[in-house]
């Protein structure tokens, strides 16, 4: 749980559910590496990809990886160095 207990997870859904002002396939950018943890308890795998996957249907800038044993902390400690090793190529 949380320290804001269940209503951090409200505010995110609520926050989810609403217009973001874009198109996921409509972003430009450079290309970008998506990490996810295969046990991050905030977004499942299947719903990460899948918003990969619609943001990637024109320019496929997108590079989605799935990471075994992680979480959403995990992955920013342990894929750190791997993340700025790649920026810098």
């Amino acid at each position: 749980m949380t320290r804001q207990k269940s209503a951090g997870y409200h505010n995110d859904f609520k926050l989810s559910q609403r217009s973001w002002g874009f198109n996921l396939e409509d972003i430009n950018a450079n290309p970008i590496r998506w990490y996810h943890g295969t046990v991050d308890t905030n977004t499942s795998c299947e719903a990460a990809r899948a918003t990969a996957q619609l943001a990637n249907r024109y320019r496929r800038n997108i590079d989605y990886r799935t990471v075994e044993g992680l979480d959403h902390g995990g992955i920013q400690t342990k894929k750190a160095l791997e993340v700025l090793h790649w920026m810098r190529e």
